[in-house]
């Protein structure tokens, strides 16, 4: 036996050195092929520190160094007592303690240290720790048991160095116990250790109001069992859980989900077989009794696809605001490139929308040009759900055709078109006067516009101003979105179910959604959605219409609902209302938008993100639907509702039909009252337009007025206020105004 100067006994073993490695369904840390050296003892040692710390923490260390002091079992044993009461999950599924050996025992072989891999044949759900007081009571009763050499209590000292870093770092447990079932109820709240230092995030607080509750509920998500599951090979399905499955059934959740299988064609199988789509329809129990119904886009690989690599040239802007000086995101630019760089990778290969974009692409066809909004992968996506819902419902063969718009009886109503001032009956500087102002607007706040003023149908100006980011004027097609006058456009549509009696608009939505109750309170009609007085909140909440089961998510906290008790502005009842037309036509929204709407109105390819907010509209597209406006419900030779129809549409007061609210609101449209510099409200004459003027307003400043008097539309499109909007926008007001009231008009 060789001995080294220092006198250490230099014996020759096997250790193995494992490389970091993905983590498994349970989060266990799977090794790279081994590889084997030929070490000394302490060299042996530090590898298995290095070992264990890579099994806690993920990640691999090249030397552990530990200071010349040690700490005795008994203590070891009160910090890992400590350590396993608050973190049991996370240390019973990576480690199993060696159990102490007795003396003139060999000493096991490769799997050194006090940690060895966790197995990964044990699977059980909400087993208990396998790391216990119990477990180490026989340690903790005294010093080192007797025959037990130093290194073995060395190397137990580093498990509890090991173990309170585990803790100190709070590893969240494994999802894949949730998949059957979720774990054993238990106490989640923060707990410390003894000397008094946190080591857990405090729980979920339950609230005690209903409605927060239900929200609370609502907000819960369905997820993946293990990471890179959304994109899955052959023979290896994901499993589906609650991300928080503690919070679901604390709130009254049964926490189980059922789920089904159905591939591209809307076949249901036991399980994802074929290559692309695969549609998965969950079931649950919600807190209220009410069934959960819930659907993911997931994709198995297709043939010789294994994972989208991001281009090594990843944009980025080149001064966002923040207070950072655009030098250091200058010169940090490869470093921020590289972070864009692994985010689009981990989207496009760890997330639904990734699944989404390939299943789609891989059902696509080239089609020698870019696609339209309605060839894209969500859109293909949104009405593989719709039909996948109608399926599930048994409501394939009860729906519905919305009629396209009729033939104009008499006289075609006015179209826009170019014109003279003396057509529109406006001055005849009216121009120049307009244009002057919005000059002046977009070069003094920066923020680049169209704007257009029509009346009678002429066309007055419909001119852009101001320089996009690279520099260069913007063009008349300058698209932005129009964020809440996106709730105009959707009621335009819905107003045509209302014509053709699909839809009633004082019916309750239970009279379309089978999952509601029908006569109860707390289920709002449609007009109640559309006019802010459902009690629903939220703008776009859940996904907004692109999600199919949207209705079923309002219906799991519904018991908590109050209709008709306050004027709340909320975008959800409009998502609601979207919903509705597509269960009973068995279309999805945007293709209504388009069919129904943009098409025979002879717009551009308008995106529409939400029923509520998100339609990207041009100048001249918003002007063209606020002529529909002016004509009550037609253009051209199209009639697409009836004038009295259109009249329904118009705001009233809330107050006669909700006593004690005091706001006045139409289908998606306010009474627009702006006010001259100094005028009293309600004074005559205060106002720039006539007293019904409708339209809406927008959280990009957008701007949509509609004089019904006086037969005038004025529309902006832009992308954000700027500065001093509020001071600019009356200016422009009061030159229409003015131009009005120079060729004669005196409202």
């Amino acid at each position: 036996m060789q001995r080294r100067p220092y006198g250490g006994t230099l014996r020759r073993r096997r250790v193995q050195r494992f490389v970091h490695g993905e983590p498994d369904q349970l989060g266990h840390i799977l090794p790279a092929e081994p590889q084997r050296t030929v070490v000394g003892p302490r060299a042996a040692r530090r590898t298995r520190i290095a070992k264990s710390h890579q099994l806690v923490h993920g990640r691999p260390v090249r030397r552990a160094r530990f200071g010349q002091g040690r700490i005795s079992d008994r203590v070891a044993a009160d910090i890992i007592a400590a350590a396993a009461a608050q973190f049991p999950r996370p240390v019973a599924r990576r480690f199993t303690p060696r159990a102490p050996r007795t003396a003139g025992a060999a000493e096991p072989r490769g799997r050194g240290g006090p940690f060895p891999r966790a197995r990964l044949s044990d699977r059980t759900c909400g087993a208990r720790p396998a790391l216990s007081p119990a477990r180490i009571a026989p340690r903790a009763a005294g010093h080192r048991p007797a025959g037990a050499p130093r290194s073995a209590v060395l190397r137990w000292s580093v498990g509890c160095i090991a173990l309170v870093l585990c803790a100190a770092c709070a590893i969240p447990p494994p999802q894949a116990e949730r998949a059957a079932g979720g774990p054993r109820e238990r106490d989640t709240a923060q707990k410390t250790l003894p000397a008094g230092v946190p080591t857990s995030a405090p729980a979920v607080r339950i609230p005690d109001d209903p409605r927060e509750r239900a929200r609370l509920f609502q907000a819960q998500e369905l997820g993946l069992a293990r990471p890179f599951g959304y994109i899955f090979n052959p023979g290896d399905p994901p499993q589906i859980i609650w991300r928080d499955v503690d919070t679901v059934r604390r709130l009254g959740g049964d926490g189980q989900v059922r789920v089904r299988w159905f591939d591209r064609e809307l076949n249901e199988s036991d399980r994802p077989t074929t290559p692309g789509r695969w549609g998965a329809y969950i079931e649950s129990t919600a807190p209220n009794g009410t069934i959960v119904r819930r659907a993911l886009t997931l994709c198995r690989r297709p043939p010789g696809f294994l994972v989208y690599f991001a281009p090594d040239s990843v944009a980025c802007a080149p001064n966002p605001p923040g207070g950072i000086p655009a030098e250091v995101w200058t010169e940090r630019h490869a470093e921020v490139a590289r972070v864009g760089k692994d985010l689009i990778f981990r989207a496009f290969n760890d997330s639904e929308a990734g699944a989404i974009l390939l299943a789609g692409l891989a059902e696509s066809a080239p089609l020698g040009r870019p696609p339209r909004e309605l060839e894209s992968a969500a859109v293909l996506n949104y009405d593989y759900h719709l039909a996948l819902k109608l399926k599930v419902l048994g409501r394939t063969d009860r729906v519905r055709p919305l009629a396209p718009p009729r033939r104009r009886a008499g006289e075609p109503a006015p179209v826009l078109r170019a014109g003279t001032p003396a057509e529109a009956d406006v001055a005849p500087d009216a121009v120049a006067r307009i244009a002057e102002v919005c000059r002046q607007w977009a070069e003094d706040s920066g923020v680049p516009f169209v704007t257009l003023v029509a009346r009678h149908g002429v066309i007055v100006l419909h001119e852009a101003f101001g320089r996009g980011l690279d520099g260069r004027p913007i063009a008349c097609d300058y698209r932005a979105d129009v964020f809440s006058i996106t709730k105009t456009v959707t009621a335009i549509l819905f107003s045509q179910f209302v014509d053709q009696g699909l839809i009633g608009l004082d019916d309750s939505i239970a009279t379309v959604f089978p999952d509601y109750p029908v006569d109860s309170p707390h289920v709002p009609t449609f007009r109640q959605c559309l006019t802010h007085m459902s009690g629903l909140t939220g703008h776009g909440d859940w996904g907004g219409v692109r999600n199919a089961y949207l209705d079923n998510i309002v219906l799991n906290g519904i018991d908590a609902n109050e209709p008709g008790r306050a004027y709340v502005y909320s975008g959800m009842g409009f998502d609601l209302a979207a919903e509705a037309m597509e269960l009973v036509t068995g279309k999805s929204a945007l293709r209504l938008y388009h069919d129904h709407l943009f098409a025979p109105l002879r717009l551009g390819d308008v995106p529409m993100a939400n029923a509520s907010a998100g339609a990207q509209l041009t100048a001249w597209e918003l002007a063209v639907l606020a002529q529909w406006l002016l004509n009550r419900g037609s253009y051209g030779e199209l009639e697409f509702i009836a004038p009295s129809t259109f009249e329904r549409l118009l705001p009233e007061p809330l107050s006669d039909r909700y006593p004690g609210v005091k706001e006045s609101e139409g289908i998606g449209m306010h009474w627009m009252r702006d006010l001259r510099p100094g005028a009293q409200p309600g004074a005559p004459g205060g106002t720039f337009f006539s007293a019904r003027t409708i339209g809406h307003g927008s959280f990009s400043a957008c701007i949509l007025r509609v004089d019904l008097d006086a037969d005038l539309l004025v529309v902006q499109v832009r992308r954000e206020g700027g500065p001093r909007f509020a001071e600019w926008a009356p200016r422009m007001f009061g030159a229409i105004a003015d131009a009005l009231r120079a060729a004669g008009d005196t409202r």
